[in-house]
């Protein structure tokens, strides 16, 4: 929910958010007063109509910042500074007493990004007062960003009164904000998308809640409070506010009172008041979902997604399994896992998997043992997963022997399987894969991988989603793996404070990457251990480094494994977070739980 206090700062640096009292001299705590509102994106959210605040003063809308911003507040003196200039700014521009002091009209909204300046007309598309608005970056370039929001502007109960009147066409504003700078249609339903509310739809689309439920609203990627369907195979949402909306005043609450309720994208029908379902969903999701590729190689083939009631359980290949973390996230995600084969030799690993997920594993041993007559019998499959061994293709080891000798030969078996296991022709299923390895390694080497997988990595960092860096290259055609963004949502821990144990202290917020290694927990030039406690400093425990991996603690505390094999266990894993954010668009294609 986002509330408003009048009278205080609103803070949201990059991926933050908190509310900062507003102590200068002569500063009342009145609603007559105005909010300076510093934001890090062009993000925002519909408020709600009834609020009090809405006729008070300005709105500064921002989508769920409270769900989804956790990283710490700027330096005070940094804000102090952008806010004193923004004023300044504020008073060359209005030459009349009123612009002296922040009155119950005026607002000021700085962010802390370079691309306000090119955004600031679609991000303040809600109600606001017809007094002054100035945006600022808090950049060198301050002084010659300084823009108003257009004063001619709609907002989305507006629009859509048009268009029940004939007056609007829906196709001409975007249905999920209101602005007019639309780039495209929205890809379910009937009306107009923007670019930003596209970004938003690819990222915060598929955050999923623990029961594999979508999180934000199929149609705005927002609301406050929203609406589950109850078709089994569905995991989509739709916020009241949306509903109201485009279904007309009163929806909302003749949904909350229908048991069972179907959602839009299920129903027999394709029109519910102003909300009509488009015919070439699929296609559209297709393309909004597709990945490019290196001009040289082929395109990446992606498939239209399946409607709820044809969707099946993913059938999936596992090699260099380790401690079935793409199980873990598939189960996260409520997709129903069908058939989960692994490869794995380590038998530690194989006893967590084992102990974690009774039943669920079938395990095949050696990969370079496997045969295309074995691949025949156990599939086919949906899903192909590898990360092979990166110990001697890292940097960080000296001793490393490269791509073509020692544990870094076994990435061919790789391509070998996966070119066993593809669909033949005239089989059109969805066919998904993913392989992993490290950023560190040689590039001739990652060209190489490159080379033998046809398809150019895509770099992702884990640190925008946990304490610890851990860049890795991820090659693969999953749904929108390169044009999704990846965002931290309320169930990341970004800081290393948030995984300690009680009574531990964190030396510093971010990690270096944890590896095999146990020196790997030094960081830095000083080789400083990132914990203190009882004024002696200290490693990471083997929960604490589980949290930040993303796994739920103990996950690898088995019987009496002792803690050099947890370690080392948890130095070869994926980030949690990451791989559930590359999955994610697989519940598109696979039945939910």
């Amino acid at each position: 929910m986002f509330i408003f206090f009048w009278g205080c700062i609103y803070v949201d640096s990059d991926d933050n958010e908190d509310f900062v009292e507003l102590v200068e001299e002569g500063t009342s705590k009145t609603k007559e007063e105005g909010m300076i509102c510093m934001e890090s994106d062009c993000s925002r959210s519909e408020v709600d109509e009834d609020q009090e605040s809405t006729s008070k003063g300005f709105l500064c809308p921002t989508r769920l910042v409270s769900q989804s911003r956790f990283s710490s507040l700027p330096n005070w003196s940094q804000i102090s500074n952008v806010i004193n200039k923004a004023l300044l700014l504020h008073k060359d521009r209005h030459h009349h007493e009123e612009s002296k002091s922040r009155t119950k009209r005026n607002a000021i909204c700085i962010e802390s990004d370079d691309d306000m300046s090119d955004d600031v007309q679609e991000d303040y598309e809600e109600h606001y007062n017809e007094e002054d608005v100035i945006c600022v970056e808090s950049d060198e370039d301050m002084a010659n960003n300084v823009q108003e929001v257009c004063e001619e502007h709609y907002n989305r109960k507006d629009l859509f009164n048009e268009v029940r009147q004939g007056i609007r066409d829906i196709e001409g504003f975007c249905i999920a904000c209101g602005t007019e700078h639309i780039t495209d249609g929205h890809p379910l339903f009937i009306g107009g998308f923007c670019h930003r509310c596209t970004e938003w739809f690819l990222s915060w689309g598929y955050q999923m809640d623990d029961e594999g439920r979508q999180c934000y609203c199929s149609i705005c990627c927002s609301g406050k409070e929203i609406l589950v369907c109850s078709n089994h195979y569905c995991w989509r949402s739709f916020c009241l506010g949306c509903v109201d909306l485009l279904e007309g005043k009163g929806s909302a609450q003749a949904a909350r009172e229908t048991d069972p309720w179907k959602c839009y994208m299920c129903r027999e029908t394709l029109v519910s008041g102003l909300l009509q379902r488009r015919h070439d969903w699929p296609s559209r999701l297709q393309t909004l979902l597709t990945n490019k590729n290196d001009p040289k190689y082929d395109p990446i083939v992606l498939y239209p997604p399946i409607p709820a009631e044809d969707r099946k359980g993913i059938r999936v290949l596992s090699l260099f399994d380790g401690i079935a973390t793409g199980l873990l996230v598939l189960k996260s995600l409520g997709i129903e896992v069908e058939r989960y084969i692994a490869s794995e030799v380590d038998e530690a690993a194989i006893t967590v998997g084992t102990v974690r997920h009774p039943g669920e594993i079938t395990y095949v041993g050696d990969i370079q043992e496997i045969t295309g007559k074995q691949i025949e019998a156990w599939g086919p499959f949906d899903l192909v997963l590898g990360a092979s061994p990166c110990n001697d293709l890292s940097a960080v080891n000296p001793n490393r022997k490269g791509l073509y000798g020692g544990s870094g030969q076994l990435f061919f078996d790789f391509p070998r399987l996966l070119h066993k296991v593809r669909p033949k022709p005239g089989d059109d299923r969805a066919f998904f894969w993913l392989f992993e390895n490290v950023v560190s390694m040689n590039r001739q080497f990652s060209r190489a991988i490159t080379q033998h997988l046809e398809i150019k990595p895509v770099p992702i960092d884990a640190s925008k989603v946990s304490p610890a860096h851990r860049p890795r290259y991820y090659w693969g055609n999953l749904p929108g793996m390169d044009s999704r963004q990846l965002v931290a949502t309320e169930r990341d821990k970004l800081t290393l404070q948030d995984c300690l144990e009680p009574g531990r202290e964190a030396n510093m917020q971010k990690i270096q990457t944890i590896t095999t290694n146990p020196y790997s927990m030094r960081q830095g030039k000083e080789h400083k251990y990132p914990v203190t406690m009882s004024q002696m400093e200290d490693v990471l425990w083997c929960t604490e480094v589980e949290r930040v991996f993303g796994f739920p603690p103990h996950y690898t505390d088995i019987g009496m494994m002792k803690r050099n094999s947890r370690m080392k266990l948890l130095g070869r894993a994926w980030s949690v977070p990451v791989i559930r954010h590359l999955f994610a668009p697989l519940k598109e294609y696979f039945a939910s739980r």
